[in-house]
């Protein structure tokens, strides 16, 4: 497994530790969360511009009905 050295300022050290000491979690597995959290965040606005610049471009809804039937649900 690899391993990521971080500098951090002794404040900020003290700040990291006692919130995830807030969360029952190791500030380890903080930054791992808060990480693939903010790069889903991320993902997500991306795959929402594309989805308005495509209905921009060709508007197009369905009723819940019509996404219903067209998924079988």
């Amino acid at each position: 497994m690899a391993a990521i050295n971080l500098k951090l300022s002794q404040d900020e050290l003290a700040l990291f530790n006692a919130f995830a000491a807030s969360k029952k979690t190791t500030i380890e597995k903080l930054f791992k969360k808060t990480l693939f959290e903010k790069i889903e965040d991320e993902y997500d606005a991306m795959i929402a511009e594309e989805a308005l610049f495509e209905f921009k471009v060709k508007p197009y809804t369905l009723t819940v009905k019509e996404i219903q039937e067209k998924y079988n649900l």
